[in-house]
């Protein structure tokens, strides 16, 4: 089929034949039979071939299916009864599996002590007599008796706070006595400089 230009000025308005020997009234006599019905023909066969691009593209788009595909999944999810204690997720590979939930365990080491005591100098470090421990979740701190606390191996969030009193300048350190590594705080980490404490 002939891919002729779609203008309204190249033929007139009038159709001059339909079929050979069926002529219509009007038209331009120069022009051959039916060139007018062969424009059309072929601007109807371009837009035909644009609806079915369009149409492929169309039926090639998944978004439709994975949205049913995963609201599927998701009804199903919703009428399961689970296990206590425990969530979906994922493993490494990506499948869909039952994570048991995470205990949190924190312990607060404290040292308690019914008056003041200690001095400090500006070149020495005091070291706080850890005496008291709290504990939530599993219990997995160990009061060592000399100030020292033990951990088994894992990774932790370690927050020290060390008040003073009656100071002008202060510093806090903690220390990992298995590694000899040192852990320091700023230099002006929580001190007071006055006696009466509310």
């Amino acid at each position: 089929m002939p891919d002729l230009p779609e203008n309204s000025a190249t033929y007139p308005a009038a159709v001059r034949q339909i079929d050979s020997g069926e002529f219509a009234v009007g038209g331009d006599t120069t022009k051959p039979p039916n060139e007018q019905l062969l424009a059309l023909a072929s601007r109807t066969a371009f837009l035909k071939a644009q609806v079915d691009a369009l149409t492929a593209a169309i039926n090639g788009l998944t978004i439709g299916e994975e949205v049913q595909a995963h609201s599927g999944t998701l009804d199903a999810i919703a009428l399961l009864n689970l296990i206590a204690d425990k969530f979906i997720g994922t493993n490494s590979a990506g499948t869909i599996t039952l994570k048991s939930v995470p205990t949190i365990s924190i312990a607060i080491l404290q040292d308690f002590k019914t008056a003041f005591g200690g001095q400090g100098n500006t070149t020495g470090w005091l070291k706080r007599d850890l005496n008291d421990k709290q504990e939530t979740g599993t219990s997995f701190c160990t009061l060592n008796g000399d100030s020292t606390f033990s951990l088994p191996a894992g990774s932790y969030l370690v927050w020290a706070r060390v008040p003073g009193t009656m100071v002008d300048k202060h510093q806090c350190r903690v220390a990992n006595t298995t590694d000899t590594i040192y852990y320091k705080g700023s230099s002006t980490d929580l001190y007071f400089s006055s006696e009466a404490l509310s």
